[in-house]
């Protein structure tokens, strides 16, 4: 705001600036320049908004005063467009939480962090007694327990929509109830800080033993793992596609503000020139 002030008080002091000049020109050479208080106002704000200008003296002092103007008029222009360039293609959304070292961050910017009550995810930061993961279970809230430890893992994904909330899950339950709710809501952390999987326990030299062993590498190898656990998230969404055609945005009329007024004020004043 300052910065556009400041870009409003230089353009309505220049042509008074150009004038006076002008004027003190004119008692040392006797020569008039012809030119009026509007006209410089009015060809100092041409400049401004890189619509050219119409003035033309062989004083070298105002001369430099010109150049000067149609320098600064340069940069603030460039400086403009190049800011609102930039500012359109960056999306209208807060840094991602993707990793542990993210959450202290997280909970800096208003957001809760959140884990199932009595879950062995609870159980490993709470165990902790040093590193990342003890630094993460002191972000909990331990003075309203009820704001950071959900007691269904439901409640925490609804949570996440409702609220600035954080939660932390298995991957493959968690995307399953993401998904009911509409995957392209959600942004997944891209670490996975506590892989689990699940063995199979048997007393030792039972026959089965190897032919369990090997079906199972298989199916890991053949990605038959995978691919149930993308079809349980598909059928868990109960919709034909798991993502939804987001309306992207163009440019606007709040966009072009100053154009416009700029515009409208070019408009707006009577053309004159020498």
């Amino acid at each position: 705001m300052r910065v556009w002030i400041s870009v409003i008080a230089a353009t309505l002091v220049i042509g008074p600036t150009m004038f006076i000049q002008s004027r003190l020109v004119s008692m040392y050479t006797k020569q008039d320049s012809g030119c009026s208080l509007q006209c410089y106002s009015f060809n100092m704000f041409r400049s401004l908004v890189i619509q050219g200008n119409r003035l033309w003296t062989s004083d070298w002092s105002q001369r430099l005063l010109i150049f000067s103007w149609f320098l600064f008029s340069l940069i603030i222009s460039a400086l403009y467009s190049g800011t609102l360039t930039a500012v359109l293609a960056i999306p209208a959304h807060e840094r991602p939480i993707d990793y542990l070292e993210d959450l202290p961050r997280a909970v800096k910017d208003g957001y809760t962090l959140g884990v199932m009550e009595d879950s062995s995810n609870e159980l490993l930061f709470r165990e902790a007694e040093s590193g990342i993961y003890k630094h993460t279970w002191d972000l909990f809230n331990h003075d309203d327990r009820s704001q950071s430890f959900v007691n269904s893992p439901a409640t925490g994904i609804a949570r996440v929509l409702s609220t600035k909330f954080v939660y932390i899950g298995p991957t493959t339950f968690t995307q399953s109830l993401a998904a009911k709710l509409g995957s392209q809501k959600f942004h997944f952390g891209r670490s996975s800080f506590y892989p689990q999987s699940i063995v199979v326990i048997c007393i030792p030299g039972v026959p089965y033993q190897n032919v369990f062993t090997r079906l199972l590498l298989r199916m890991v190898e053949g990605g038959l793992v995978e691919k149930w656990k993308d079809d349980e998230i598909f059928t868990a969404s109960g919709k034909d596609s798991d993502k939804e055609e987001v309306e992207i945005s163009a440019i606007t009329l709040t966009h072009m503000q100053l154009d416009i007024a700029a515009q409208s004020m070019d408009f707006a004043l009577p053309s004159c020139w020498i």
